[in-house]
């Protein structure tokens, strides 16, 4: 199962379905204001910044050692 976009034609809401690849999307229902014509949507990748992207990518299994706090390397004060 995997989660699409579809954007409301009425409200322009864009909303969450959950359904199999090849499955037709059932419950195509604006949970906003009901209305059952929706589009598929396509979104850009979302790319972290900040605290966020430092906790993807270092994160307590990509440390290098014991001395970071809550496996945030920053906190450590070692460069890698």
């Amino acid at each position: 199962m995997a989660f699409y976009d579809y954007k409301c034609s009425e409200c322009e809401n864009i909303f969450e379905i959950e359904k199999g690849m090849k499955e037709a999307p059932r419950d195509l229902k604006c949970p906003k204001c009901g209305n059952t014509d929706a589009k598929r949507v396509f979104n850009k990748p979302r790319v972290l910044k900040g605290e966020a992207a430092l906790l993807a990518t270092e994160g307590t299994s990509g440390s290098n050692c014991n001395t970071c706090v809550d496996g945030v390397c920053s906190t450590c004060g070692v460069k890698k």
